[in-house]
């Protein structure tokens, strides 16, 4: 009994540990903006109570960084693993490459890969709970890649390329949470 009690732990804690991962990069986020925020007279404004658990596919932004001239309507876009690739196409979909590692006995291996079935970006509302004051300044909508994966890639008519931060992903701009700290930082002395 206490074998297949420990067995299912340890599946158990292999199906919870992506969450688990999810959750903590999410509470280090906000930690980390909140203290960018605070240090640089910034105001991180949230959508909801818990916006920073908030899903891919859900249809609103989750937070709001208002600055002097800008404000930054963000929703957060995670990855469970990070040794998955996520590829935007053209049409304005996304699909999510997960790689399987065959090992041999006799060293070397082999490694495939299996992509998930292609899903339509929602048309996120950027303007929820926006307050009035926020239309004379200029706004920049993010889509935050939290937590990451290994590479982000565009498939652009016959061929993929990698796409880093600040590129332009169907009208908004990507961003990891260092890209968008940086992004911050460079727009405080422009």
């Amino acid at each position: 009994m206490e074998v297949v009690l420990f067995i299912l732990g340890i599946a158990l804690a292999f199906f919870l540990y992506p969450f688990l991962r999810t959750g903590v990069k999410r509470i280090l986020m906000v930690g980390k903006l909140k203290k960018f925020c605070r240090t640089n007279g910034y105001t991180l404004t949230p959508v909801g109570k818990f916006w920073m658990f908030a899903r891919r596919l859900g249809k609103n932004c989750d937070f709001y960084i208002e600055t002097p001239d800008t404000v930054y309507a963000v929703k957060l876009f995670g990855l469970r693993k990070r040794s998955q690739y996520l590829i935007f196409t053209r049409e304005g979909s996304f699909y999510i490459r997960n790689f399987i590692h065959v090992f041999s006995p006799y060293g070397g291996g082999a490694r495939f890969y299996r992509d998930s079935k292609p899903r339509k970006l929602p048309d996120y509302n950027f303007r929820v709970n926006f307050r009035d004051e926020w239309y004379l300044k200029s706004i920049r909508t993010v889509l935050l890649l939290n937590p990451t994966c290994a590479e982000v890639h565009i498939n652009r008519v016959d061929k993929e390329s990698s796409v880093g931060n600040g590129e332009a992903i169907a009208g908004m701009t990507l961003y990891t949470l260092s890209g968008l700290l940086n992004e911050l930082e460079v727009s405080k002395w422009a």
